[in-house]
């Protein structure tokens, strides 16, 4: 027989949020303890902010928080319902920022809110398992190919493409490392070698198979890649879309001072697409993801645009 627990939480926070229900279910050959419960409760509230943040930066706007309150929970292989909580504001900026974050998704009302994050739920856990754990040469192949077809699939749903989806992700990913802990903690909570799969949502539910989950490490450990190095720094930059015709396929930028060559651009979650000057030189803070090539020389693999400066802020 199951056991059945509840979690309760006073609803005593000012009506400056919106509740967006979910379900989560990890199909598991033995059983899960409350101990282990526990700890895969806190890796799903981590990925959980991680998409709420990904799905606001969609939206181009910055969410104040997101929280994570469990309604219901069934022990065994365990279902959990819980409700995401969104934080937009107080007042007259509450409602700025919901209505631009609803125009910008294409909501037609917030009732398909919970669609859109249980995409975004799913969207971070695949990420993160094919990025941050890369498949070994076996299993290679099998899991690029539902990478990809989940992306495919689930972008137009959430008015996106792909890279679209990918790239806003990326951008809400401040710390790999802690979202590497919180996928372990998800897809193994009984700490072994899972040949279950995880359910997100109930209708229409995003599954991860157990070809996924197989390739995500039951325990954590931080890889160094001495290879690549991010450098925070104030330089002259050049925006322009990748395509130079579109920022649909994301973003790219020139850097004179490193090199001439257009390399991708990621926009932090804090900046708005709307306050970089398009196609102009401009002074801004960045990051540069640089690697190494064999013949020794240092290469930018990729910029993060963490801030626009003003004229108080530049240089002399």
């Amino acid at each position: 027989m199951k056991k059945r627990f509840a979690l309760n939480r006073a609803m005593t926070a000012p009506a400056n949020y919106i509740d967006a229900k979910q379900y989560f279910y990890y199909a598991a050959e033995g059983p899960v303890t409350a101990t282990m419960l526990a700890d895969s409760l806190l890796g799903l509230d981590g990925i959980v902010r991680n998409a709420a943040k990904a799905l606001a930066a969609s939206a181009n706007i910055t969410l104040k928080d997101a929280e994570l309150i469990i309604e219901n929970i069934e022990l065994g292989s365990y279902k959990d319902c819980y409700v995401v909580r969104l934080f937009f504001g107080k007042g007259r900026e509450m409602e700025k920022n919901i209505e631009a974050f609803r125009k910008a998704l294409g909501l037609k009302d917030m009732a398909n809110l919970k669609t859109y994050l249980g995409i975004f739920i799913g969207a971070t856990v695949l990420w993160g398992a094919y990025e941050l754990f890369k498949p070994k040469d076996e299993t290679k192949d099998t899991i690029h190919i539902h990478f990809e077809n989940s992306f495919n699939n689930w972008a137009p749903q959430v008015n996106m493409k792909p890279e679209e989806l990918k790239e806003v992700i990326i951008r809400a990913t401040k710390n790999k490392e802690e979202l590497k802990k919180d996928i372990i903690k998800v897809l193994h909570p009984d700490g072994n070698e899972s040949t279950g799969s995880i359910q997100i949502g109930d209708e229409e539910a995003i599954v991860i198979p157990k070809e996924v989950l197989a390739v995500v490490p039951t325990k954590y450990e931080k890889v160094q890649e001495p290879e690549q190095e991010r450098k925070l720094q104030k330089r002259q930059i050049i925006v322009r879309a990748t395509d130079l015709d579109s920022t649909k396929n994301g973003w790219a930028a020139i850097v004179p001072e490193i090199n001439e060559k257009r390399f991708p651009l990621i926009l932090d979650e804090t900046v708005q697409a709307t306050e970089v000057p398009w196609g102009k030189l401009f002074w801004a803070q960045i990051e540069v993801e640089e690697k190494k090539l064999k013949s020794g020389d240092i290469v930018p693999i990729r910029y993060h645009l963490r801030k626009v400066l003003h004229k108080e802020n530049q240089p002399e």
